[in-house]
């Protein structure tokens, strides 16, 4: 019994080790980060792999919004479906005015089994200086 057990333990050790993984291949990745991070995080993803959304209203974003940013209102009755077209293998950035939609749709993409999707925390209202803005239309 003994020596089952010497052989074993190192065994579960790595079985152990395999599930606490953050390597995972295929991991889905979930962040939020402040302005700085995700204004570099988008710079150094590869352009033909990202989408940036800005989920708030058409108003707002007309007033202010991200370079290259697609606008689907998360006040849309629709919103969940438009999100369900997407494809859910690219990156995401997404942003709202202040996070709070922006963390709700989130949560909406982790359902809907999206890949990689950066939230930013504190929205477009925070460090509007660390990202790259387009000119209002």
């Amino acid at each position: 019994m003994k020596t089952a057990a010497v052989f074993l333990l190192p065994l579960l050790g790595f079985s152990v080790a395999c599930i606490n993984s953050n390597a995972t291949p295929g991991a889905e990745i979930f962040q939020d980060l402040p302005a700085r991070d995700f204004a570099e995080k988008i710079k150094n993803a590869p352009a033909d792999k990202y989408t940036i959304l800005d989920i708030r209203t058409k108003a707002e974003y007309d007033q202010i919004h991200l370079k290259d940013a697609v606008n689907l209102d998360f006040y849309a009755s629709d919103f969940r479906s438009q999100l369900d077209q997407l494809d859910k293998t690219r990156i995401y950035f997404i942003y709202c005015r202040s996070g709070k939609r922006s963390g709700n749709a989130v949560k909406i993409m982790k359902q809907l089994k999206f890949k990689e999707v950066y939230n930013l925390a504190g929205g477009i209202s925070t460090d509007t200086d660390q990202l790259p803005l387009a000119a209002a239309d």
